[in-house]
């Protein structure tokens, strides 16, 4: 549930759907796992897809007849949505951007460029990626193929719609989607030492 913010946003949205009592349908090209089995121990049914098997999805999508489709990610959303758009006209597609991939590649490409980590972080955060950037036209055609975009933060939802050009109506901004741990047992800073720091460092 907790290996990666992604995946504690996704368990977010599903605890967030059963609490509205919908009927929950996980698809995946991943191979089944811990994952898996612990989604169907909830009563969620599980459905393993192979990319590229358009009449696979399509049995599957037949036979679940979904309402809303939610992508994680504008990567499912380009390898998955035009089956759900032929098979299923009349299901609510939302992207769940799960952050903006482009402002974060674009920001990491920033920083790497940098001989002072420290003194270009004005730089990498105020970073826009050029019209050409691959990555901004590939994930803006996602959420303008998309009926609904959920964005993280306030500076991504406002991003795409002022800047971006996306429509207001179809940005829905979803922070953060699980409950925030109990800290009133914590030391105050004041009795604290040391620093720890847990990452992959994927994302400097």
């Amino acid at each position: 549930r907790s290996s990666s913010a992604a995946g504690v946003r996704t368990w977010g949205l599903i605890d967030l759907f059963e609490s509205w009592l919908w009927k929950i349908s996980y698809l995946s090209p991943a191979k089944p796992n811990s994952y898996t089995d612990e989604l169907q121990a909830r009563g969620i049914d599980t459905y393993s897809i192979r990319p590229n098997r358009r009449d696979e999805l399509q049995r599957v999508l037949r036979a679940v007849k979904p309402t809303v489709c939610v992508f994680d990610r504008f990567f499912a959303e380009e390898a998955f949505s035009f089956v759900v758009r032929e098979t299923c006209p009349e299901a609510l597609r939302v992207l769940d951007t799960q952050d903006l991939h482009f402002l974060r590649a674009g920001r990491q490409e920033q920083a790497a460029r940098s001989s002072e980590p420290d003194a270009c972080i004005s730089e990498v955060m105020g970073h826009l990626p050029s019209a050409e950037s691959a990555a901004l036209l590939r994930e803006l055609a996602a959420v303008h193929r998309s009926d609904v975009c959920m964005a993280c933060s306030p500076v991504e939802a406002a991003l795409l719609s002022e800047r971006y050009g996306v429509d207001r109506r179809k940005v829905l901004l979803s922070s953060f989607l699980c409950d925030p741990p109990d800290t009133g047992g914590n030391p105050g800073f004041a009795s604290r030492q040391h620093f720890v720091t847990i990452g992959n460092f994927r994302h400097p």
